[in-house]
C-alpha cells in the first residue's frame, strides 16, 4: 500500500473515502463542531436522527454528493473520550479498514486530528493508523487460484493533519507501514497444517 502524508483540512482532501473518528456522545463532540459546513451539517443530521452515536466500533457512511471533494465520509465511533488510547484507535481502525476495503475503493484518507482528539500523541496515532489499516484490510490470497478478481484491496492511504509537523507524520507513517507490511507478510507465508 502506498502511504502519503499531507497537511490539510478534511474539506480539502480528494479521496473516495475519508475516515473520521467521533467520540461517544457525538452530539457534544467539539471536534465535529470544528468541521466546516456543509460536512458538519451532514454529520449532525446523522447524529440527530440517532443513526450514529459514536460508540466504540460503530460506523456510519455518509455520501457527500459533491459538498466536499471526498465522495464519502466514514464516521468511526471511538467510544468514551476518557478511555481512548492509541491501542483502541488501532483496534477500531482495523475494522474500519475492512469496511472501506469492502466498498471497493482503492484510496482512503484518515484525519489524524479527529483520531488523536487532542489528547493522544498525533504521531503515535499516525503510526498506529497506518499499521492497523494495512493489517486490517489484508486478505490472504497467496494460495488462491480461483476468483481472484473478487478480492478487493486498498492501494493508497493518505494520512492528514492540520496542525502536526508533516515531516514527523511522514516518519511515523513510514514506521507504521513497515510494521503493518511485515505482519501481513508473515500472515501470508504461514501455512496452517491440515
Amino acid at each position: 500500500m502506498q502511504v502519503t502524508a499531507q497537511k490539510s483540512e478534511i474539506s480539502e482532501i480528494k479521496v473516495p473515502v475519508i475516515l473520521i473518528g467521533v467520540s461517544e456522545e457525538a452530539r457534544e463532540d467539539d471536534l465535529v463542531q470544528g468541521i466546516q459546513e456543509p460536512l458538519r451539517n451532514m454529520i449532525e443530521d446523522v447524529v440527530s436522527l440517532g443513526d450514529f452515536k459514536g460508540k466504540k466500533g460503530e460506523m456510519s457512511l455518509i455520501y457527500t454528493r459533491g459538498a466536499i471533494p471526498a465522495d464519502r465520509v466514514l464516521l468511526v465511533g471511538l467510544g468514551r473520550p476518557e478511555k481512548l488510547t492509541v491501542e483502541e484507535v488501532r483496534k477500531t481502525l482495523g475494522a474500519a479498514s475492512r469496511k472501506a476495503r469492502d466498498l471497493g475503493v482503492k484510496k482512503i484518507g484518515v484525519s489524524l486530528d479527529q483520531l488523536s482528539r487532542g489528547t493522544l500523541d498525533v504521531y503515535d496515532v499516525a503510526e498506529a493508523a497506518v499499521e492497523s489499516l494495512i493489517m486490517g484490510s489484508y486478505q490472504n490470497v497467496h494460495y488462491q487460484t480461483k476468483d481472484l478478481e473478487k478480492f478487493k484491496q486498498l492501494e493508497e492511504l493518505v494520512v492528514f493533519s492540520v496542525e502536526a509537523d508533516l515531516e514527523e507524520v511522514k516518519m511515523r507513517a513510514s514506521s507504521g507501514k513497515v510494521i503493518g507490511e511485515a505482519v501481513t507478510l508473515v500472515k501470508g507465508t504461514l501455512r496452517v497444517p491440515a
